[in-house]
């Protein structure tokens, strides 16, 4: 009863934290918007006195980055207090329910590290979803320059036609530069977004080379964008390729604890020292752990980057 209540409390503290922490980086947000046509860096160079620790940490982590390419609209330093707060709930629970701190502490360090991957992997579809939709993006662009468009014009086009996260990535590409930053610095910010889509870099080159050196920009996204297309085509070919070894990294990892549950089942006494035993619960961790790196390991090793 004592450690529910305590529970609750901390998660009721929490969220008056972070409803309070929300509304500061909304007024925040809200200056930065106002001030962006006239110092356009505003947004790009904050102060570092200013800054709150736990932003500092996010920045670190590369939390802005991650939560912008997951097309999660969050403040990263919210997404961080609430994941320490799931994670000292889930902790406590497992300790009320286990009375084991080496549970309390599984559950403590899961919780974040779940987090993250989830949030990786997040990142990793979308970022599949943006390759597989810039080839015809880029034709969109390049038809509307053809067409007569300038390039802020063919980018808000292309960003309306386009469904996510294509669409909404040239959407912000064309909202800072009619802001008034600079053409160079607002695709830049396109690529420091998807730093992991090479497709975007070859992009971002294209244009400020362009920019630099003049040439019939409409032929060069034809070019570029037929170039991606073979890259897809090529990038779903290795993944068929590789599509056994990813399958085998799977079943090897969930045969084990299949198989520790089928034996649960069916002879509940062989397993309960592992739960029981300290010995037990000790050697169950670092089969866990061992699992996991083994299960990282292989698929490591099957997967093959384009």
């Amino acid at each position: 009863m004592i450690v529910a209540a305590v529970t609750a409390l901390t998660l009721l503290a929490l969220g008056v934290w972070l409803w309070r922490a929300d509304l500061r980086s909304r007024r925040r947000t809200q200056v930065i918007e106002a001030l962006a046509p006239l110092r356009p860096q505003l947004a790009h160079e904050p102060d570092p006195a200013a800054t709150p620790p736990l932003e500092t940490l996010a920045v670190w982590l590369s939390l802005p980055t991650l939560l912008d390419g997951a097309g999660i609209a969050m403040a990263p330093s919210r997404f961080l207090a609430a994941l320490g707060g799931l994670s000292i709930a889930l902790g406590t629970i497992a300790l009320a329910l286990s009375g084991s701190i080496g549970w309390a502490l599984l559950a403590g360090i899961a919780t974040p590290l779940g987090g993250c991957a989830s949030l990786r992997a997040r990142r990793g579809r979308r970022e599949e979803a943006l390759q597989a939709q810039l080839p015809e993006a880029i034709d969109v662009v390049a038809r509307a320059i053809r067409s007569g468009q300038p390039m802020d014009a063919a980018l808000r086009e292309a960003g309306e036609r386009m469904p996510d996260p294509v669409g909404r990535a040239l959407r912000r590409v064309e909202e800072e530069f009619r802001l008034g930053a600079p053409f160079e610095r607002a695709v830049r910010g396109l690529a420091e977004r998807y730093p992991g889509v090479a497709e975007v870099r070859f992009l971002v080159a294209a244009l400020v080379l362009q920019r630099e050196t003049g040439g019939n920009l409409a032929h060069i996204l034809e070019r570029l964008a037929a170039t991606l297309r073979e890259r897809v085509v090529f990038r779903r070919d290795v993944r068929a390729v590789t599509a056994e070894g990813r399958a085998t990294a799977i079943v090897l990892a969930l045969l084990p604890l299949v198989f520790m549950v089928g034996i649960a089942l069916l002879r509940p006494a062989y397993v309960a020292p592992l739960f029981e035993a300290p010995t037990g619960r000790a050697l169950l961790l670092a089969a866990l752990v061992l699992e996991g790196v083994g299960f990282m390991a292989m698929r490591a090793l099957s997967r093959v980057r384009v």
